[in-house]
């Protein structure tokens, strides 16, 4: 029999309480911690978008056609305050449907992470879907970084 079940006191030692508390902690740790740590400890800070100027681009629909879809062109400008991977922006109108972003200063050649540092220009931005700045008023996002290897980081981004 192993050496736990001879000895009661052992199931009750400060190390196997310890454990239980750690290990059934964890369902609640969890949602917690991927709702709030982006709010608590963001990665960036500082963020100021600024309108460029409206566009239109050809979308394909969903029933195969394409039609122009008025977008908008914008600027960032942030203090990157913590070393995170980068994984994706997410931009949403003032119906909180989402609103594609392309970075259309994407050639491939640089990485997607940042360094941390103040006063990062990023930019040109293509946001589907918006028409004006007084949609991008009215509008949020949310950048999405891996900090750690538990849970990737939802860090309010706009406005």
């Amino acid at each position: 029999m192993p050496r736990f079940f001879e000895n009661p006191a052992f199931i009750l030692s400060r190390r196997a309480v310890a454990a239980l508390i750690v290990i059934g902690s964890i369902p609640v740790i969890w949602p917690i911690g991927t709702k709030y740590e982006g709010a608590i400890l963001p990665v960036v800070e500082n963020v100021q978008v600024d309108f460029d100027h409206a566009t239109e681009i050809e979308v394909e629909q969903a029933d195969g056609s394409r039609a122009l879809t008025p977008s908008i062109v914008v600027r960032v400008r942030l203090d990157k305050v913590r070393a995170c991977d980068f994984k994706a922006v997410f931009w949403f109108n003032e119906d909180r449907r989402r609103v594609p972003a392309i970075f259309l200063d994407d050639n491939g050649d640089e990485p997607a992470t940042r360094p941390v540092e103040d006063n990062q220009d990023a930019g040109p931005w293509l946001l589907v879907g918006l028409a004006s700045e007084e949609e991008l008023a009215k509008s949020i996002a949310f950048v999405q970084s891996r900090c750690h290897p538990l849970w990737k980081t939802f860090t309010p981004f706009y406005p």
